[in-house]
């Protein structure tokens, strides 16, 4: 079977099963600049395994005040 990215560099991470929310997969991703968090992001498949066509879910801020 032939690579679907190609010849793209590539990175290998270890399996960690994601919680099932009726049928959707959220994974939370965080941006890092300087080792310090800049962004968040959700990202949802209904897969285990999120894919490149997988949702962006905005998270919600709330205010604490």
């Amino acid at each position: 079977m032939k690579d679907p990215y190609g010849e793209q560099s590539h990175i290998l991470q270890e399996f960690h099963p994601l919680p099932d929310f009726d049928g959707r997969y959220p994974l939370i991703g965080c941006w890092l600049i300087a080792s310090k968090a800049v962004g968040m992001g959700i990202r949802e498949d209904q897969t285990l395994i999120t894919g490149t066509e997988a949702n962006f879910v905005p998270p919600r801020h709330r205010r604490v005040v």
